[in-house]
């Protein structure tokens, strides 16, 4: 069994937001605030971040970076469950479906994973059980 496959950078917005589109019940994601403020992903993934929120899907996010920017753009998510993650050195750039599947990020590479216990260890990093 595989445990995960490369993604392409390029298309890894893609791939993430097709993830996002399967959601049934849960997303959980981890959020580098300084980099989304510098570099922000495209507004059609927050916009369907916002119509899973509407269909009743649980979507958690982990903000890391300075505490005091956490203050500044927590409430910037309407619907969404935000939690401070700590500080950027223990930023793990994630995003996890259902707790089942997901994306994460390692040594400048993107993965995909559907393997459980690798999800089960990312969800853990983040002490979601």
């Amino acid at each position: 069994m595989k445990f995960c496959s490369t993604i392409n950078k390029e298309v890894a917005v893609i791939n993430a937001m097709a993830l996002l589109r399967k959601a049934k019940k849960t997303v959980y994601m981890t959020m580098d605030m300084r980099g989304e403020i510098d570099h922000p992903l495209p507004q059609k993934y927050h916009h369907l971040i916002t119509r899973l929120v509407k269909r009743k899907i649980t979507v958690t996010r982990y903000m890391y970076g300075e505490r005091e920017l956490f203050e500044k753009t927590k409430n910037r998510y309407e619907g969404v469950q935000v939690y401070y993650g700590g500080k950027i050195n223990r930023y793990q750039r994630m995003l996890i479906i259902d707790k089942k599947r997901g994306m994460f990020a390692l040594n400048g590479n993107i993965f995909f994973t559907a393997f459980k216990p690798l999800v089960n260890s990312l969800l853990s990093y983040v002490s979601v059980n």
